[in-house]
């Protein structure tokens, strides 16, 4: 590791002070607009926003500080020409990191959930009751939809190199055609957004920034706000409320009463979800 001489003297030069403050205040900002605005989607951006720059922040300190380790002796002879460089590059390769981590994860993202959860075929009564969904409504093209063998009523879906809307047999047992519909176009609305990707995204940054109170803050936050969206989505696509509200109120009845845990991938937990149904009811039949 560099000196702590060196690394002091990097800290308090002009230009890495302007780029730690340019970020931190940047986080400030994007999170007292999440708290000013009203309109969801502006929320959701704003939180995206500082879950970047808060990663960035980090990045930046530890390749810095290798960075540092590395010229260490060249900075005795060029200090100013080197805290340049060591800034420079690190700011870079943060940024390039960032970028490169949420590719790779958003382009894998279905064949990791693939092999993570149990694929059952549909049964007849089953594929008749998509099948007339899919007629009824006409959900974009290139959409698969899969059977996840577990009793849990639930779903969610991946947007990568494949879009998929996983249900669960709980769910195809729980709700009836029009409510599962419903349902479906909820998570139809998540593949538009591209939910998946941040999902994922924040879940693998959380794992190795674990420590960063901004970053599970906004995992947090952000869950929330995507459900909104994607609720208000199928309330629109639709035209009506009542059959979304009938589906939450029995899902979370099936919670309630049976005080089950989810055992789908960790991103979608079900008990995340949970804590925000009352409130999702509560956001649809004002909406």
């Amino acid at each position: 590791m560099a000196n702590i001489e060196f690394l002091i003297k990097f800290y308090t030069h002009p230009i890495t002070i302007t780029i730690l403050a340019i970020v931190v205040f940047s986080i400030i900002i994007s999170l007292a607009y999440y708290k000013l605005t009203k309109k969801i989607s502006l929320k959701k951006k704003s939180l995206i926003f500082s879950v970047i720059a808060s990663t960035f922040l980090w990045l930046f300190v530890v390749l810095s500080i290798i960075l540092c380790t590395f010229y260490e002796f060249d900075y005795l002879e060029y200090p100013l020409r080197i805290i340049k460089i060591v800034a420079s590059l690190s700011a870079i390769s943060a940024l390039i990191f960032s970028l490169v981590i949420s590719s790779i994860v958003y382009h894998r993202a279905s064949h990791f959930f693939i092999g993570k959860v149990p694929i059952a075929p549909f049964t007849r009564k089953e594929n008749n009751m998509v099948n007339e969904i899919l007629t009824k409504y006409k959900f974009p093209k290139g959409i698969k939809f899969k059977k996840i063998d577990i009793e849990i009523p639930n779903a969610f879906s991946i947007a990568g190199s494949e879009k998929i809307v996983f249900v669960t047999k709980g769910l195809l047992k729980t709700l009836n055609s029009k409510e599962l519909a419903f349902v479906i176009i909820h998570e139809i609305s998540h593949i538009n957004n591209e939910d998946s990707k941040l999902k994922i995204y924040l879940s693998v940054m959380t794992k190795f920034i674990f420590f960063d109170p901004i970053l599970r803050f906004v995992r947090n936050k952000i869950s929330r706000e995507m459900e909104f969206l994607a609720d208000e989505f199928s309330v629109r696509y639709s035209g009506s409320k009542s059959s979304l509200i009938l589906a939450l109120n029995k899902i979370n009845r099936y919670y309630s009463s049976n005080n089950r845990v989810s055992m789908l991938p960790s991103i979608y937990a079900v008990q995340n979800e949970q804590a925000y149904f009352e409130e999702r009811i509560s956001h649809i039949s004002h909406y």
